[in-house]
């Protein structure tokens, strides 16, 4: 009888293909973050099994496996950078930027490489496949648990703004191996965990913004800008700025409410 972990494993299998076939039917911002999700949940099986086999055992597959959601990543962010500025109704800055082009771009790239991809992760499954089947079924909980107690630690601590993004990271792969140990069956939801999944919501947001400021600082360092476009990108980054503050009191304010034991299964 298959264990909760290979039972998690398969479904994140048929997932991730599902979703890079929508993606390759659709082109659709939701799909692509689906298939981005997958590839995180994905990526945390790796971790696990990291822990638990030689490293260059695991290596290639966690190669691959970045490979395509780095350049899924690529065009999430123009994906990002363009609702942005449609929410803030900076229609002129995205026209200056050349957006949509860039956009329509990567995405004929990145549907162009799907055959790659499927490769990609077929060879994946190939490599971890077997080390899944011949994984013991206590290891799972044991790396859980250690998750948690590294949780919980952290949050003991006052968390520096440069470990936000880390410390999501660590959320979110604990709440992934929750569903391969301790749930019957594939249909746990995060609701059973709100103060961890706002948490992880919250940094995701903050982090969002990073991105976009990112991008901005990075553009404007160009000595080629023309004065129209600073105009524009430092009338942005006055609107991200004001957004960042906010997201940051948000995370601050969730980093600083006591934490009962009994949340962290």
């Amino acid at each position: 009888m298959a264990s909760p972990f290979q039972k998690y494993y398969a479904l994140r299998v048929k997932n991730v293909f599902n979703n890079l076939y929508e993606v390759e039917l659709t082109a659709s911002s939701t799909a692509l973050h689906d298939m981005r999700i997958e590839l995180k949940k994905f990526k945390t099986i790796l971790h696990f099994l990291k822990t638990v086999y030689p490293r260059h055992r695991i290596k290639k597959a966690a190669k691959l496996v970045a490979s395509v959601f780095d350049e899924a990543g690529v065009l999430r962010e123009t994906q990002l950078l363009q609702q942005w500025l449609q929410q803030h109704k900076m229609n002129e800055l995205e026209t200056m930027l050349g957006l949509q082009g860039s956009l329509l771009y990567s995405q004929h790239i990145f549907l162009q490489h799907i055959p790659k991809h499927k490769q990609a992760l077929q060879k994946v499954i190939d490599i971890c496949g077997p080390l899944v089947e011949e994984t013991n079924a206590l290891l799972p909980e044991q790396y859980m648990q250690k998750l948690k107690i590294e949780i919980q630690e952290q949050l003991k601590k006052n968390l520096t703004i440069e470990e936000w993004h880390d410390f999501r990271k660590k959320i979110k792969r604990w709440m992934n191996a929750i569903r391969w140990v301790a749930i019957e069956g594939d249909d746990f939801e995060e609701a059973h965990f709100p103060y961890f999944n706002n948490l992880q919501e919250a940094i995701g947001n903050w982090h969002d913004l990073i991105i976009i400021q990112d991008y901005f600082v990075a553009l404007q360092a160009q000595k080629s800008i023309d004065k129209q476009l600073q105009q524009q990108l430092s009338a942005a980054q006055l609107t991200l700025l004001s957004g960042l503050q906010y997201r940051e009191k948000q995370v601050k304010h969730l980093l600083q409410m006591p934490v009962q034991p009994a949340q962290l299964k």
